[in-house]
């Protein structure tokens, strides 16, 4: 029985890396860092931005254990590509505590902006680095 365990293992680990080698160096990054991708998606102006956190459902979400602000993060990045072709990133904050996952929109008018999902609000730069402090902030764009 533990034979065919280890031999399953092993079997699924080989499948992983074959389709892993298959696939284009940025594909995989999109798949690890686990941020939706639409190539027709465009920066957007703060208008946009602001208009599209009031049309959007992620901060209706429950926080909890099972869907925390890494969910949140992914989820308003997805919607935001996927659904509104607005180009999004997922924020991750390091350095402090648990760390931290929000959103960040490269606008056409007001530069580099920060969204906490779970509130749909815009956060200033000035915050975002003050908390967190400039070296902890990763800003992944697919």
């Amino acid at each position: 029985m533990k034979l065919l365990k280890i031999v399953s293992i092993l079997l699924m680990m080989m499948l992983l890396s074959i389709l892993l080698s298959a696939c284009s160096g940025a594909a995989i990054n999109a798949w690890w860092n686990g941020v939706a991708y639409n190539p027709k998606a465009v920066n957007p102006s703060l208008a946009q931005v602001q208009y599209f956190l009031s049309i959007d459902g992620t901060c209706d979400q429950m926080y909890s254990s099972s869907f925390t602000c890494v969910n949140f993060a992914h989820m308003l990045q997805q919607h935001a590509e996927d659904i509104e072709g607005l180009r999004c990133a997922v924020v991750i904050l390091s350095g402090v505590g648990e760390g931290h996952e929000m959103d960040a929109f490269q606008t056409t008018d007001d530069g580099l902006i920060y969204v906490e999902p779970q509130e749909d609000s815009i956060v200033s730069n000035f915050e975002v680095q003050s908390e967190w402090g400039e070296n902890n902030i990763d800003v992944i764009f697919p």
